[in-house]
């Protein structure tokens, strides 16, 4: 009867513990809140923080609380691909064979 109470104790215990555990904090990221489209192929963070996604609808970058979508103005079409960062530049391709560079400094 001892080790009965005993366990009940420690399960008791252990169960508060896990009921106090904070929940893990997330935010639903999708076009209601400016990204252009919930399809992406790539993403990065730079050194800012900021990060850029590669969608089939273009290139977009989130700094924390807004989305900013750039269209590079002889881009064919509207997918980008193969996002890599390199000395302040974002390089990405599209589907037509054609490279381009932002540099975000």
């Amino acid at each position: 009867m001892k080790n009965l109470i005993t366990y009940f104790w420690i399960a008791l215990l252990l169960s508060k513990f896990a009921i106090s555990q904070d929940k893990p904090a997330y935010q639903k990221i999708d076009e209601t809140a400016g990204l252009a489209t919930s399809t992406i192929y790539s993403l990065i963070e730079d050194e800012n923080h900021k990060i850029w996604l590669a969608t089939d609808q273009g290139l977009s970058t989130y700094d924390g609380k807004a989305f900013t979508n750039i269209r590079h103005s002889k881009q064919k079409g509207n997918a980008v691909f193969n996002l890599s960062l390199n000395q302040y530049n974002i390089w990405y391709n599209n589907i037509y064979g054609q490279l381009f560079k932002i540099n975000y400094q």
